[in-house]
């Protein structure tokens, strides 16, 4: 299997697989990117062995964003793309915005199940973690999300913003930077 993040790092190195097959004992777990030497690390694929199974009944991605994804029926010997739902989106996506300024960076957050269906009743929370700037009013939703907008501060620096899900923060906390 390959991982692509949305959220989490693009190559999914961090997360944890599990796979469940039957005639197994139980769920196999591999570490993606699992390190092999202080400054080296494995290939981001998991190759996961499922004795005489065909398929592998369900895949439990833990991205490092913190968000669980599962998959079913994935067949045996083919290698299987698994896009992260996103969680989290940044506009403008480089994240840099004109200090000062009067455009604001708009944080968007998605509660997901683990099929990556939206979860609207949730309770989602996006506030800054720290550096300046302030929210121009609560998240609203929309889009299967919730949306809130950041307004600049006057002078340049960075803001690092919170997403929290149920009350439990993502691992995975974006950097706004204004110029």
């Amino acid at each position: 299997m390959r991982l692509r993040g949305t959220t989490s790092n693009h190559l999914g190195i961090g997360a944890i697989v599990e796979v469940e097959a039957a005639g197994l004992a139980g769920p196999r777990r591999h570490a993606v990117g699992a390190r092999g030497a202080p400054v080296a690390s494995s290939r981001p694929l998991v190759f996961a062995g499922l004795g005489t199974a065909t398929e592998a009944s369900t895949v439990r991605v833990r991205w490092p964003s913190g968000y669980v994804q599962e998959e079913h029926g994935l067949a045996a010997g083919m290698v299987h793309t698994i896009v992260e739902h996103p969680t989290i989106a940044v506009e403008p996506a480089a994240r840099h915005v004109a200090a000062g300024g009067a455009t604001p960076a708009v944080i968007r957050a998605f509660a997901r199940n683990p099929d990556g269906s939206p979860r609207p009743d949730a309770s989602v929370e996006i506030r800054i973690a720290y550096g300046p700037g302030s929210f121009d009013g609560p998240a609203t939703a929309e889009d299967g999300g919730w949306r809130r907008s950041l307004t600049p501060p006057p002078s340049p620096g960075s803001t690092v913003v919170e997403v929290l899900i149920d009350g439990e923060a993502l691992r995975v906390r974006p950097r706004i930077y204004w110029d």
